[in-house]
């Protein structure tokens, strides 16, 4: 009987995992679509790398005339609450990103839905200002 019990739940979790990581599948290609529209191609999506981690969304925009490439690393969170901690990741993968592309302009956006913990707003007043004026955040309905 014990063992029934510890198996169900196994099953619940990996059920309830599959259901989200759908759901973050699904607000990742509704990003992938918006940056279509902006004029964005879409290098890569869930990167994972030792070097970054993983990155939902790598978008490029070739550069013309005397403007550089621009590239674009975008995080997505689907969930009720955005996290301080989730933000505080997302910036340490875009420094790691922007110092190993320097021929090249490089922004982030933070894509999300949910409610943003409102210390994201004072922890982005503390950053360097070239680094502050790269990232957006943009709520997704």
């Amino acid at each position: 009987m014990e063992m029934r019990r510890k198996s169900k739940g196994v099953v619940e979790r990996k059920i309830r995992g599959y259901k989200s990581a759908l759901k973050g599948l699904d607000f990742e290609r509704k990003v992938m679509e918006y940056l279509s529209k902006k004029g964005y191609t879409i290098k890569s999506s869930r990167k994972r790398t030792k070097a970054y981690g993983e990155i939902d969304i790598i978008a490029f925009k070739e550069g013309w005339f005397f403007n550089p490439d621009e590239y674009l690393v975008v995080e997505c969170k689907d969930k009720d609450r955005v996290t301080l901690n989730d933000f505080v990741k997302f910036v340490a993968k875009l420094r790691r990103y922007a110092s190993r592309k320097r021929d090249a302009d490089v922004y982030g956006l933070f894509a999300y839905r949910g409610k943003l913990d409102p210390q994201i707003k004072e922890y982005i007043q503390t950053l360097d200002r070239a680094l502050r004026d790269s990232i957006t955040i943009k709520k997704f309905r």
